[in-house]
């Protein structure tokens, strides 16, 4: 079991969940804004014009493809509007659920997702966020429903995902033992789903910190961002009494956790002004001080179709190819560099990359 031994240790912990609150406080102020404005228009104020039933079906992929993309609260007004049109269609129903969802909007992604069940009830085995939303309702039971059905589906990923689900329950209802037992199960079905291992790695960090860390370590080294798996780690290390390392992680964590929310609010921001050139070089600054070096480049490259006549994007992209250790690629690109003043403050931060330390690079 981990020892209460180091009070900095601990209220360091309390000033981070502290610090969580207030920025989710302000991070669902601003969700809400954006509803409120977005509730019956387009972003420029202009009505949403009809849709024919032909063309819906291409809408509804450019929706999903938006919520996917994190702009699921551009998406909600025009699912709003064409439901107003088509009130029976399902799929603009269970459309809606995973854009409510996405926007943390429990109650309304689970009553839109019933909606769309009750009038497609063959889509209830596919609907992952269904099951979700109950959860984070705590309608546990009717959330088992929705999984239970995805695990007599024949697709794996299906089954998986109603495997894990049901685990989340199971969890969440403190039966640990059996939680544990679907997440093995999903890991034997799929190797690669992290999600099953990061939970099971909280189960067993008092019992098995060695385990749960070996877990932990590989949950980061896909999404290095998760920081569920970056606080527990610091849990795993301090329980096994590495403690510098466990102080290292636990700054790490505390970096990523700052980093996510403004990340999260410069989304917001981005989803209602997608071409916005210095939104874009901001998520690309975010995630390049989180060392989530090829997001920061994508970002930096949507800047500059932007702001095509800007040289920010160009310099802020050799700066990430250096500080990620790719000073040949950063080279290509400053010679690709049309901009001939441009070029050489680019090469600037090239030269002045060479002559640093080792150790500081």
């Amino acid at each position: 079991m981990l020892e209460v031994s180091s009070c900095s240790f601990y209220s360091q912990i309390w000033k981070l969940h502290l610090s969580r609150i207030v920025l989710s406080i302000l991070f669902l102020i601003l969700l809400q804004a954006l509803s409120l404005a977005q509730d019956s228009s387009t972003l420029s104020g202009e009505k949403i014009p009809e849709i024919s039933i032909q063309k819906l079906p291409g809408e509804r992929i450019r929706l999903r493809s938006w919520i996917a993309e994190g702009r699921a609260i551009a998406a909600l007004p025009f699912l709003e509007a064409y439901l107003k049109q088509f009130p029976g269609n399902s799929a603009l129903l269970l459309l809606k659920g995973e854009a409510y969802y996405a926007t943390e909007q429990f109650d309304q992604a689970a009553n839109s997702f019933a909606l769309g069940v009750q009038l497609e009830p063959a889509k209830l085995g596919e609907l992952f966020n269904y099951g979700r939303a109950l959860q984070s309702l705590d309608r546990h039971d009717e959330a088992l429903v929705v999984f239970k059905a995805m695990q007599t589906r024949s697709e794996p990923a299906l089954r998986v995902r109603g495997l894990f689900g049901e685990g989340l329950s199971l969890q969440s209802k403190d039966r640990q033992d059996q939680a544990q037992q679907k997440y093995e199960e999903v890991l034997k079905i799929d190797p690669q789903f992290d999600r099953a291992r990061y939970r099971l790695a909280q189960i067993i960090l008092d019992d098995d910190a060695a385990k749960a860390l070996e877990l932990l370590n590989r949950v980061l080294l896909f999404d290095p961002l998760h920081h569920g798996a970056a606080y527990n780690r610091a849990l795993a290390l301090r329980n096994l009494q590495r403690r510098d390392e466990a102080q290292q992680a636990m700054s790490r964590y505390q970096q990523i956790l700052a980093g996510k929310s403004r990340i999260a609010l410069l989304k917001e921001r981005w989803a209602v002004q997608p071409e916005n050139g210095p939104i874009l070089l901001e998520l690309g600054r975010a995630h390049r001080e989180l060392a989530i070096y090829g997001e920061a480049l994508r970002w930096f490259a949507r800047a500059g179709a932007a702001l095509p006549n800007a040289k920010d994007p160009l310099l802020e992209s050799v700066g990430t190819l250096l500080d990620a250790g790719r000073p040949a690629e950063a080279q290509q690109l400053v010679e690709r560099i049309g901009d001939k003043s441009v070029s050489q403050e680019a090469q600037k931060l090239i030269d002045a990359a060479k002559q640093k330390p080792e150790t500081d690079r």
